[in-house]
């Protein structure tokens, strides 16, 4: 009886772990993430718990984008709020569209936030 009881608060110690929420990443400070299916070059790097920066290196074709986002995360649901970037219409900064995705292990997907559009899949490297 005693190894019957033991072998059933074994078992039910292992379910109960099994079920935490251990694997979700509280932070992604200090992370980089790049565009995977783009040739763009695109990246994010998380700079703190609230910050993070788009570099786009310059082609032929354009100059490169550097934009920064104040951005939220629930995992796995983040949004990004653009609050300055590097393009300018005469003294006008423009901004890049505010973005909201989700985090899969180490691939984010990335929407418009106004549109909708698909932006792509940013990879954790």
């Amino acid at each position: 009886m005693k190894k019957l009881m033991f072998a059933v608060l074994a078992i039910a110690a292992i379910t109960l772990t099994g079920c935490s929420k251990d694997d979700e990443p509280t932070s992604i400070a200090g992370t980089t993430w790049f565009e995977v299916d783009s040739e763009r070059n695109g990246r994010y790097t998380f700079t703190s718990d609230t910050y993070c920066t788009y570099n786009m290196d310059s082609t032929p074709n354009s100059d490169g984008v550097e934009a920064v986002f104040q951005y939220e995360l629930n995992y796995p649901n983040i949004t990004l709020y653009c609050i300055s970037t590097n393009l300018y219409i005469g003294l006008t900064n423009i901004l890049l569209a505010n973005q909201r995705g989700t985090i899969k292990g180490d691939e984010m997907t990335l929407y418009n936030d106004s549109t909708g559009d698909y932006l792509g899949v940013m990879k954790k490297r």
